[in-house]
This record gives C-alpha cells, sequence and structure tokens, in this order.
C-alpha cells in the first residue's frame, strides 16, 4: 500500500480496547464513507496537516482526502508530492475553498 501512518504512537495502538466495536464489523477495505468527528472530512476534500509531533515536516503540507479507511481509523491521503498518508482526523484541517482572500482584496478596491 502507498498509504502509510503519519502518527503512529506504537504497535499497542491496534489492540482491542473496552468499548471498541467487535471484529465482526471491522474489514480490512475502508468500509465508512467518512470519518465520524467531523462532517468537514470527505473524499474529494483538500486539506492541511498540522499537529503531528512524531513527523513535524509534514505539518503544513497540503493533500486530497481519498477514503476513510474504518480499520485504522485514519483518513487516506494523497499529499502534493504524490505520497500517500494515512493519517488521523484529528491531524486534518479542511481547506477553505471560499474566495476570502479575493474577497478581501476586492473589498479594499472598492473602498469598504
Amino acid at each position: 500500500s502507498h498509504f502509510r501512518a503519519g502518527g503512529r504512537s506504537g504497535p499497542g495502538d491496534r489492540g482491542a480496547l473496552p468499548g471498541r466495536r467487535g471484529s465482526m464489523e471491522r474489514s480490512s477495505q475502508a468500509s465508512e464513507p467518512r470519518a465520524p468527528h467531523d462532517s468537514a472530512l470527505e473524499p474529494g476534500v483538500r486539506v492541511e496537516v498540522h499537529g503531528l509531533h512524531a513527523r513535524p515536516e509534514l505539518n503544513g503540507q497540503q493533500g486530497c482526502l481519498v477514503a476513510w479507511d474504518a480499520t485504522e481509523e485514519r483518513w487516506k491521503v494523497r499529499m502534493d508530492d504524490s505520497s500517500g498518508k494515512l493519517l488521523r482526523p484529528a491531524n486534518l484541517a479542511p481547506l477553505d475553498a471560499s474566495p476570502t482572500f479575493e474577497a478581501a482584496e476586492a473589498s479594499e478596491a472598492s473602498g469598504i
């Protein structure tokens, strides 16, 4: 696979935790279209990486969400450098596609 975890704290992360769903509901395929944590994150959304401590060189890099991997509980992200990463929703900020910057320039130009 081209996707690699970008901030995994260790091999113990994969163990079963109390309150987790049973193994019957887990599969190696991405089974949910989006992460349950943030409805702004969905396939096709451009994101910026932030808050990674183990891989700080990735902070500030941008990419596009490909799919939610329910097994890993991470997003598959195709980075702008064409690499693939598996990242937690907490480490992804959706990029605002609205023309905020252009709107600010237009306001200044019109004297508003």
